[in-house]
């Protein structure tokens, strides 16, 4: 009888642990975005401390605001992915001498836009526009090219080598947020 207990607390114990065990694997494992085509050094392209490129090459970062990639941000509902004239515009000069900057070189040639994988996205009943964001916060005093809005959602990809989704995006989180800014939290602002 003595052992019962202590065998029921070891199950009930071990359980638990089994279960956040799966949880981080599941979300380590299946969660994990797809590889992007090309590995893009956020870091690189947006900060300005020395960073190193994938050959291992040190660099001082160029210190481009996010609207000179994504152009639209500030203009419509969607961020937008960077045309290929945008990475062009650059990089038809830069010498291709890592796979990463073949690649890129390979799709500039060929006009051929890589595919990206999309890493942020919110469910299909949730309106979210990101000029209604970056225009709320503009008009705090904050702007949007500097990354300081951006950031808020998408992490500081002035130290991000690679993106990855850095908040949950759920409603949880907007509500946080839209509480704390005092935004309105009536259900139809969002859901459509």
């Amino acid at each position: 009888m003595r052992f019962i207990v202590p065998l029921i607390l070891v199950a009930v114990f071990g359980g638990f642990a089994t279960a956040i065990i799966g949880m981080a694997a599941y979300w380590v494992e299946y969660e994990k975005p797809e590889a992007q085509p090309i590995a893009y050094p956020h870091d690189l392209h947006a900060g300005d401390s020395w960073t190193f490129r994938s050959d291992g090459k040190e660099l001082k970062g160029l210190g481009l605001q996010c609207t000179h990639c994504h152009q639209y941000v500030d203009k419509s509902k969607f961020a937008t992915v960077p045309a290929l004239s945008v990475c062009a515009d650059c990089h038809r000069t830069v010498p291709a001498d890592t796979d990463e900057l073949k690649k890129l070189k390979q799709h500039i040639d060929e006009n051929r836009a890589p595919v990206w994988q999309r890493l942020h996205s919110v469910p299909q009943h949730v309106y979210f526009s990101h000029k209604r964001h970056v225009k709320f916060y503009e008009a705090q005093g904050m702007t949007a090219g500097s990354g300081e809005i951006c950031q808020k959602c998408h992490g500081d990809m002035n130290v991000v080598q690679t993106v990855k989704q850095a908040t949950t995006l759920q409603m949880g989180f907007c509500v946080t947020c839209h509480r704390a800014n005092g935004a309105s939290t009536d259900c139809w602002t969002c859901h459509k």
